[in-house]
């Protein structure tokens, strides 16, 4: 594994490092630079996502919503939602902490993530029943 280092900040030249300590990191594979940290400890033992803006908890917490630049709202394209669904379903968690304070999913965030992921697909397809 190789990294480099400037200011505290890490640059990985390969697609996801095995491990950070206690701190499991999880490429998801939307963009550069989308990296998940997976605490699975947090949450009472339950497991918590950091997720910066790629997973991004919603102004309704039971949702979320997948950006590649939340400063100027753009959103992802659905092959990439569709691999950050798949990436997070391996990974217990039960709380995500996203970018800024107060934005959290305090509980069944899992499930919370994995059905705005459907909805995101759904909402891109015309599949999705809105209502």
């Amino acid at each position: 594994m190789s990294r480099s280092t400037v200011s505290g900040f890490c640059a990985w030249e390969q697609e996801e490092p095995a491990n950070m300590g206690a701190w499991p990191y999880m490429a998801m594979q939307a963009r550069a630079g989308a990296q998940v940290l997976h605490w699975a400890a947090g949450a009472s033992g339950l497991g918590a996502l950091l997720t910066g803006d790629t997973i991004a908890v919603a102004a309704d917490r039971r949702w979320a919503a997948f950006l590649y630049s939340y400063p100027n709202r753009i959103p992802l394209p659905a092959g990439d939602v569709a691999a950050i669904g798949r990436r997070i379903s391996e990974v217990p968690f039960d709380r995500v902490y996203g970018a800024w304070p107060g934005d959290d999913i305090s509980s069944d965030a899992k499930a919370r993530v994995l059905r705005s992921v459907d909805r995101y697909l759904g909402m891109l397809d015309g599949s999705w029943t809105r209502g």
